[in-house]
């Protein structure tokens, strides 16, 4: 019966590129269900001792596809969700360097979170670069949603926040858990190869941002490097596809890696153009 509960609340593993995340949103789901729910026993449904589990959570060990394999028969998953979650662990703590990347270019492929577009009349609405970095700002331990908080972390007035932030909950961009913490919903992309003014308004207010910091960040703050080649035309697809496939990995391995919490909110911004 216990089973039967935990299958019917679950989300979907392949809306996440992070087995960690989805561990955790599966737990915050039951506690929400169920006020009295505890870590000790999610881990007893999961098939984990409670300090296995605490210290996969945490970051402190990884988990094994022996224990993998554990939750996937508690959750009742597919075939093919198993081996998303396989995938998952392999590609942080598998043996070699190649089995670590064709496990990530697998889960790359089969993650719905990755593949999440919004339509370019909606991104219109909030390519002012100060959405996303509020989005972010939510997970900041300290994270206050007073205007006057936003405004001075990302030095902007207190207006413009409270605009910027009422367009996000408008959209559901970032929600409010049952404990009252804002979260940011899974990430979004546009349509690739899409010509439009809300893409091209973004990326001047990224490449500006980066101008300034340039001149203005300290060099352990910042890191801006660059790179010149020449290559066959016919290849820029192939070239897209691959910084295309690093972006989207970045964020999620960046976050498993990480051993404390969040306090700042950073920008990537990838340039390749032709030079002659």
């Amino acid at each position: 019966m216990g089973f039967y509960i935990l299958r019917i609340i679950v989300l979907s593993v392949f809306d996440y590129f992070s087995y960690r995340d989805y561990l955790q949103a599966g737990f915050a789901a039951r506690l929400s269900k169920n006020p009295s729910y505890s870590l000790r026993a999610f881990a007893r449904d999961l098939g984990l001792s409670p300090s296995q589990l605490s210290q996969v959570l945490s970051g402190a060990y990884g988990l094994s596809l022996v224990a993998a394999g554990r939750v996937g028969k508690a959750l009742e998953l597919t075939t093919e969700e198993q081996k998303y979650l396989n995938d998952l662990v392999t590609m942080l703590h598998g043996r070699g360097f190649q089995q670590r990347e064709n496990a990530r270019k697998r889960a790359t492929g089969a993650c719905r979170s990755l593949r999440r577009e919004i339509d370019l009349d909606s991104f219109l609405n909030i390519s002012d670069w100060c959405h996303l970095a509020l989005r972010e700002l939510c997970v900041l331990p300290d994270f206050s949603d007073d205007p006057a908080w936003m405004a001075s972390r990302l030095n902007l007035d207190e207006n413009t926040i409270r605009e910027a932030w009422e367009r996000l909950l408008r959209m559901g961009l970032v929600s409010q858990s049952a404990q009252g913490d804002w979260l940011p919903q899974p990430y979004f992309a546009t349509p690739t190869d899409q010509a439009h003014v809300a893409g091209k308004i973004f990326h001047r207010q990224m490449i500006e941002k980066a101008r300034e910091a340039l001149e203005m960040q300290p060099l352990l703050e910042r890191d801006f490097s660059g790179l010149v080649l020449a290559f066959a035309s016919e290849q820029m697809p192939e070239a897209k596809r691959l910084i295309r496939d690093f972006r989207r990995s970045f964020e999620p391995l960046l976050k498993e890696q990480r051993s404390s919490q969040p306090d700042s909110v950073y920008g990537l911004t990838i340039q390749l153009f032709r030079l002659d």
